[in-house]
């Protein structure tokens, strides 16, 4: 998946389409989601669950900012 990097646009205005950056979200390498289907992401959020900083980086990350990026 491609989330739209969101610092990037922070303060600008007038963006084209061309002018956007993407940050790329692999579940599959990244959190190790293999499949997409109802039973493997509900196994995937009872993963994730127990594990808050696990779970706060997979949520940044998703609305598309750098989970290490402590700025």
């Amino acid at each position: 998946m491609e989330f739209l990097d969101l610092d990037y646009t922070i303060g600008k205005r007038g963006l084209t389409y061309a002018d956007l950056r993407f940050n790329s979200f692999d579940l599959a390498k990244h959190w190790g989601q293999q499949n997409i289907d109802a039973k493997s992401l509900a196994d995937f959020r009872k993963r994730i669950e127990p594990d808050e900083q696990y779970t706060l980086d997979y949520l940044v990350a998703k609305l598309g900012f750098n989970p290490t990026d402590e700025s």
